[in-house]
C-alpha cells in the first residue's frame, strides 16, 4: 500500500543547500501500465518526469 507523505521545509528554497544526488530509476509492468520507481540517497527536491510518449499520464506521486 502506498501512503502519501507531507514534507515541510523550514527554509526558503534559495536558502537550502541540498547536496548533489543521482536518481536511480526502476520500472515494472503492472495491470494498468507501468510503475516507475525513483530512488535517491538524499532528498531530490522538485523532480520532473518527462517522456516523448504523447498519451503518457503520471497518476500518483507517493513515497513507498
Amino acid at each position: 500500500m502506498l501512503l502519501p507523505i507531507n514534507i515541510f521545509y523550514f527554509h526558503r528554497p534559495k536558502e537550502m543547500e541540498l547536496p548533489y544526488t543521482s536518481i536511480n530509476m526502476e520500472y515494472e509492468k503492472s495491470d494498468n501500465g507501468y510503475v516507475i520507481i525513483l530512488k535517491s540517497d538524499v532528498l531530490a527536491r522538485n523532480v520532473y518526469l518527462n517522456s516523448p510518449l504523447k498519451d503518457l499520464f503520471f497518476e500518483d506521486n507517493y513515497a513507498r
